[in-house]
């Protein structure tokens, strides 16, 4: 289990968003760091980190990394598929009135 999973697990709900956005945040910059050669990789952690964002209850930028790894053409089709349907989520997500994410600025 996960530090953010357990303090989920523990009601406190805004610690549990800080860390999955701070892990949202790592797989975001370890994506640049991973050669382009290593398409599944790199797709994996495309999926992860928007998956994270949406786990932080920051749904515009998981909208904003989902478009952003979808603009690239070597992404693989499973990942492709995996972010088109978080995106699709996220953006319902976004229009719920108080989703309740952290504040990112």
């Amino acid at each position: 289990m996960s530090a953010a999973e357990l303090k989920a697990a523990q009601g406190a709900k805004n610690e549990a968003r800080a860390l999955y956005f701070q892990a949202a945040e790592a797989e975001t910059r370890a994506y640049t760091h991973i050669p382009a050669a290593r398409t599944r990789t790199r797709g994996i952690i495309a999926v992860s980190a928007v998956a994270l964002y949406q786990r932080a209850g920051v749904f515009d930028e998981a909208i904003r990394y989902a478009h952003w790894y979808l603009s690239h053409p070597e992404l693989p089709d499973f990942a492709r598929a995996q972010l088109v349907a978080l995106l699709a989520e996220s953006q319902r997500e976004s229009q719920t009135p108080a989703f309740g994410g952290i504040d990112t600025e």
